[in-house]
């Protein structure tokens, strides 16, 4: 079994830039009229509580 070592802070916040990015996206064409569908929008939500964690911020139970 191989050993996967854990992503370092530059790493974790090229992947939220990606993850933010992906989400302006999504969001920009909801907000533009474009069709988006149920499992974009919960890419989304996964996409934005995912950062948030990352980042320490409480979030409403």
């Amino acid at each position: 079994m191989e050993w996967i070592e854990e992503p370092s802070d530059e790493e974790l916040a090229e992947i939220d830039r990606m993850d933010m990015m992906q989400a302006h996206h999504l969001i920009g064409e909801w907000l533009a009229g474009k069709p988006v569908n149920y499992d974009e929008m919960a890419y989304i939500g996964m996409l934005l509580l995912s950062i948030a964690r990352r980042n320490g911020t409480e979030l409403p139970e």
